[in-house]
């Protein structure tokens, strides 16, 4: 079986799982560690090391390489420069981890996977909606809190890789 990770930038983002038949494997919370900065404005940032063991162990199981999809992220009007910062901090670090790990990887930008799963809207909560129904048993454990947008979101991203070529 191979697998496709969906991976959703952030420190509140996710990464998941997806066989080429579509079920879902895993979903994980993007693991976090403290920022150990004093003052710092963001209290946490990714852990690179516990993202590559998961990653590592994940490229084990499958049985050809991994097929990895990142959101792609860019600023949004109205965030703040240390939100924007810390994104952009996140997403370059997942992208190290992954070339470190020599793991290929395609970006796709928001709007063309939610575009074709016909979420015209960018509200996450249609993400979530869509991936309770996409995996309803799987659904109720890893997408019944609200705040779990992003595990779906992940989920929708991995899928979306399924469908189409051009992973490096």
């Amino acid at each position: 079986m191979r697998l496709y990770v969906g991976i959703d930038p952030g420190l509140t983002g996710a990464l998941a799982v997806v066989t080429d038949q579509g079920d879902l494997y895993r979903v994980y919370d993007l693991p976090t560690i403290a920022n150990g900065k004093a003052g710092a404005k963001v209290k946490r940032k990714l852990n690179g090391a516990e993202l590559a063991r998961i990653l590592t162990q994940l490229d084990e199981q499958s049985v050809n390489k991994l097929r990895i999809v990142v959101e792609q992220v860019s600023s949004m009007p109205g965030q703040g420069v240390a939100s924007v910062f810390s994104l952009g901090q996140t997403a370059g670090k997942i992208e190290g981890v992954l070339e470190a790990l020599g793991l290929g990887y395609t970006y796709v930008h928001p709007k063309t996977w939610k575009k074709f799963y016909k979420l015209l809207r960018a509200e996450k909560e249609h993400s979530r909606a869509l991936a309770l129904q996409t995996w309803p048993l799987a659904g109720a454990i890893e997408f019944s809190r609200k705040m779990d947008q992003n595990r779906a979101e992940a989920c929708l991203i991995a899928k979306w890789g399924i469908t189409q070529g051009g992973f490096v």
